[in-house]
């Protein structure tokens, strides 16, 4: 009988170009997202449309208040029309089993299925992973501004706990 598990996915984003000094590693996050897990296949379609803006990341950890409620709006704005065209494309579709402690399957993206395979910890009462992305796989051009002074590298890194 499948089980559907309720969990957090955070989203990394990293900075590049010659002005990256003055741009921001960022945190985002989705709101909770429901997998089901049958024996070994886990099917998880993640809702795109309500990302939100945690802060700034530095090498001392996440800084919430760097950002103006603006600046926030702004970067949900950009990802919403330019990077990811929720408005084409509002979900995410993973489909995958569960083999030797990796998660193996598709990832669905901005209308593309790519294979992923990433590394999964399980202790029974929750598993956990870090799914290391790169945007361009599926379509989606790393994000520029200012004649590509500041961008973004073309990788992200998607944390996800979900809790049986």
């Amino acid at each position: 009988m499948p089980n559907t598990l309720v969990g957090n996915i955070e989203i990394y984003t990293y900075k590049a170009g010659i002005l990256s000094k003055i741009a921001h590693d960022l945190r985002l996050s989705l709101p909770p997202v429901t997998l089901t897990l049958d024996g070994q296949h886990l099917e998880c379609t993640i809702p795109l449309t309500d990302v939100r803006v945690d802060g700034v990341m530095t090498r001392t950890g996440l800084k919430p208040d760097l950002l103006s409620l603006g600046d926030q709006s702004k970067i949900i704005d950009t990802i919403n029309t330019i990077i990811l065209k929720t408005h084409k494309h509002p979900t995410a579709r993973l489909s995958a089993e569960i083999i030797a402690g990796k998660i193996v399957g598709s990832l669905t993206l901005c209308g593309r299925t790519q294979a992923v395979s990433w590394p999964l910890t399980d202790s029974g009462e929750e598993f956990a992973g870090t799914a290391p992305i790169k945007p361009s796989n599926w379509g989606i051009k790393p994000y520029r501004a200012m004649l590509g002074a500041i961008q973004l590298q073309d990788r992200i890194e998607a944390r996800f706990i979900f809790r049986r």
